[in-house]
């Protein structure tokens, strides 16, 4: 409940949708999904789950959907103030060439995640088939 509040500040871009704020917020939400990411991939690195670890891997994708929904809100606002400021302001940005390096390791991680997570069974299974369906209806996550 509360980490959703907190990536819905992370992602808030009302105040201030500046190119370099932007690309921080992109930069910060890519590395938490990174990290949420890497800590599945271990989980699920192909040896049986045991129950425990099966309710880490719920707590993980609890903690995962809000934060690639925030990441994706982030993204869709970066896309739309380089659109208004042209390729060049942005892409020539250090913080905008972070994130977008950044982005782009989270969504294979993220990617990685849910081939593993479909391939095991049971619980862990309907959790990732659960969070993949609470990631791909939600607007900002389409393009996914």
């Amino acid at each position: 409940k509360y980490w959703k509040l907190v990536c819905a500040l992370l992602s808030d871009t009302s105040t201030s949708p500046q190119p370099s704020r932007v690309s921080s917020q992109l930069l910060f939400l890519a590395l938490v999904t990174n990290k949420l990411s890497a800590s599945l991939l271990a989980i699920l690195d192909g040896r049986p789950v045991t129950e425990d670890m099966e309710k880490t891997t719920v707590c993980c994708f609890a903690l995962l959907v809000p934060a690639v929904s925030s990441l994706c809100a982030v993204l869709e606002e970066f896309s739309k103030v380089a659109g208004q400021l042209g390729e060049e302001p942005i892409a020539a940005d250090a913080a905008a060439d972070s994130a977008n390096a950044a982005v782009r390791k989270c969504l294979l991680r993220l990617k990685l995640v849910f081939e593993k997570a479909f391939s095991h069974e049971g619980k862990v299974a309907q959790t990732a088939v659960s969070s993949a369906q609470n990631l791909l209806q939600n607007p900002t996550c389409s393009e996914l």
